[in-house]
């Protein structure tokens, strides 16, 4: 948890050093793609949809 709290904290950072190189379609795409990549990664976790269908 706090490994993804130390990462998140760079992120304007990182943000920052896109649009310096980069234009917003360029930056706007890769955040896009990260929050994907978040997705399928939740999505892959095993136990995810047990815990979500025992809330319901």
């Amino acid at each position: 948890m706090n490994v993804g709290r130390a990462i998140g904290g760079f992120s304007s950072v990182v943000i920052g050093l896109l649009m310096d190189h980069y234009n917003l379609v360029v930056t706007m795409g890769f955040l896009s793609l990260l929050y994907v990549i978040s997705l399928v990664t939740m999505l892959s976790l095993p136990g995810l949809r047990q815990l979500s269908v025992k809330r319901a």
